[in-house]
């Protein structure tokens, strides 16, 4: 059972730094640590990630953890990391103050999808689905100020 769980640290790795975040922004003020601490799991996570050698089935055959899977979430964890990096210029443009949470979002969103490419069972797909797609829309809703029609304007009551 152990093995098992070492083959999925990188799901667990961002998975636990996305809850890190959420507590971090709740209990802090501090602004650039989520940035840095969502990189750094994300890099955890890649060195894990090649770690994995040798195509192997975990929990009962549910995941399969082949060249494919491996190379899924290299690509998963590299655009979760561009997606980070590129975050603050974009949040500060377009004035959204969420900028922990939308890291956290982004870190979630990235573990959903790479155990959906591993999967193997339909069941462990949804779930991942559905993690992946609720990390998604609220990421695109974050930003309520925005204009739905550029000739009308926006009317946001609070």
């Amino acid at each position: 059972m152990f093995t098992d769980l070492q083959f999925l640290l990188p799901v667990i790795i961002p998975g636990m730094a996305c809850v890190a975040i959420l507590l971090l922004s709740a209990l802090t003020q501090a602004r650039g640590l989520a940035l840095v601490l969502a990189l750094a799991s994300l890099a955890a996570a890649a060195a894990w990630t090649v770690a994995w050698t040798e195509p192997r089935s975990l929990f009962s055959d549910m995941l399969h953890l082949d060249p494919f899977a491996r190379l899924g979430a290299l690509i998963c964890l590299g655009v979760g990391g561009v997606a980070c990096c590129a975050a603050p210029a974009y949040l500060r443009r377009m004035n959204i103050g969420y900028e922990e949470e939308y890291y956290a979002l982004i870190l979630a969103g990235v573990a959903g999808m790479i155990v959906m490419i591993a999967a193997n069972d339909l069941m462990v797909l949804f779930v991942n689905l559905e993690l992946m797609s609720l990390a998604t829309y609220i990421m695109c809703g974050m930003n309520r100020g925005s204009l739905i029609y550029p000739d009308q304007e926006f009317v946001y009551d609070r």
